[in-house]
């Protein structure tokens, strides 16, 4: 997944740096942004713990529990990313999940863990609350009818574990840093800066082609 992530971003950089070569700066900028936003999720898990103490945005797509501590814990399904905050609303830490691009649930067990259920893995991954790995993965089976964005005990099962209803909070607030990462908002923002660079490219390069024409058109006087 990370290789095609880095194929996929290298190729539309190469296509950005033609358009800015072009002189075709609003388009290649917006392609620069729109595939740092598709693709980077795709490839910033690869990076382990590099991004430990870098906050990302955690306001869409985003479902968040609060635990006995007073801390939160944001889970964000598109960036397949989990960030811890103080009890004033503070990152402290994130780590990535293993979600394989599916959908993600967030919940506690009645001893502590946070746990992140993933549907395309079919499993249940378990961290302490300092981001490091509590146990194994296990498999899980859950209420087929029912995927929700919070763990629910009623919804599912895990040998030897047991879930409580997790607390859900208000997600994380908007910050100047993370504003400034605009296309990781949503896959949704960054499909619109991709669509609207090639746009601008199409117009662009229809309007030169219009252009050329209409003047080879003229009658030579």
């Amino acid at each position: 997944m990370a290789i095609d992530g880095v194929i996929g971003l290298v190729v539309f950089l190469a296509m950005a740096a033609w358009l800015l070569w072009k002189g075709r700066a609003l388009s290649g900028a917006l392609l620069v942004l729109g595939a740092c936003g598709w693709f980077a999720p795709f490839i910033l898990p690869a990076a382990g713990s590099r991004f430990r103490h870098v906050e990302l945005p955690a306001f869409f797509e985003t479902a968040t529990i609060a635990t006995r501590d007073g801390r939160t814990f944001a889970l964000t399904q598109h960036l397949s990313r989990l960030q811890r905050y103080d009890p004033a609303g503070d990152f402290e830490l994130g780590w990535f999940v293993n979600s394989v691009g599916g959908a993600v649930s967030i919940g506690v067990t009645t001893d502590g863990k946070i746990v992140v259920a993933a549907m395309r893995t079919k499993r249940v991954e378990f961290f302490n609350p300092d981001g490091s790995s509590a146990e194994p993965s296990r498999p899980f089976t859950r209420d087929p009818k029912n995927w929700s964005d919070y763990l629910q005990p009623s919804e599912f099962h895990v040998d030897g574990v047991t879930f409580e209803t997790p607390t859900v909070a208000k997600n994380p607030g908007i910050r100047w840093n993370t504003v400034l990462l605009l296309p990781l908002w949503s896959p949704v923002v960054a499909w619109a800066l991709l669509a609207y660079g090639i746009l601008a490219m199409v117009i662009a390069t229809r309007g030169k082609f219009w252009g050329k024409n209409s003047q080879s058109s003229r009658p030579n006087l």
